[in-house]
């Protein structure tokens, strides 16, 4: 369980997240009650959440479970904070780290893909919607990050937001390592959301299809 911190703290350990280790590393570990392990390696530690602690990470919803249509793999329909945010998740994922108190949390997933999911709450966002958008790209801009895209419309299940590209270039043993990520705040009637997508590749386009029935469906309050 991580400290007290404030919404713009939440923030910068989001913004932080892709500064990962570059070091293959075997996925292992159990996700909720009902997530498998991925069979293939990432490039991330993946130091997963197992047992009791992942199962009150997430809770079934079975409404947004979806079967297997090949290339795709089947979907968990899962609640994440208390019940309050649903989404639609690949059964592949494994919930990787957790934490925070309540109205501050976070929920990271590892994805046999090479790419980390995490959810944060920026609940206590004060101001208006223009000033929390202001806000998460100063902190982005402090952290190092390059913004390849930023403030593009978008839409989940019930919710609306804005996207975001960001490279970020950070030091290796062997050399500087580049990583992106795609970032979506995204505001319901009384909540505001942090989605975020770290992986890294040469060429970074929208999120394909495994990735897009996650955001389409994600359900906030």
């Amino acid at each position: 369980m991580i400290e007290c911190l404030s919404m713009w703290r939440v923030i910068r350990r989001a913004l932080s997240v892709a500064f990962v280790s570059g070091a293959l590393a075997g996925a292992t570990g159990c996700g909720s009650h009902h997530a498998q392990g991925p069979q293939d390696h990432v490039f991330y530690q993946t130091d997963s959440v197992a047992g009791p602690a992942a199962q009150a990470t997430e809770w079934a919803y079975s409404p947004l479970d979806a079967p297997s249509v090949p290339p795709l793999s089947a979907y968990d329909g899962v609640s994440v904070f208390d019940g309050t945010v649903h989404l639609s998740r690949p059964r592949t994922w494994i919930v990787r780290s957790a934490g925070g108190p309540p109205k501050r949390r976070y929920v990271e997933y590892v994805a046999p893909h090479a790419y980390l999911f995490t959810m944060y709450e920026l609940d206590d966002a004060v101001g208006s919607w223009s000033d929390v958008l202001a806000e998460y790209e100063d902190e982005a801009t402090k952290a190092g990050a390059e913004f390849m895209s930023k403030r593009v419309p978008m839409a989940t299940a019930n919710g609306q937001g804005l996207a975001y590209v960001l490279k970020r270039t950070v030091t290796g043993a062997k050399g500087p390592l580049v990583n992106y990520s795609h970032e979506y705040i995204v505001h319901g009637d009384h909540r505001v959301v942090l989605a975020q997508i770290v992986h890294h590749a040469e060429n970074v386009g929208a999120p394909g299809p495994e990735l897009r029935r996650v955001l389409e469906t994600m359900e906030v309050p």
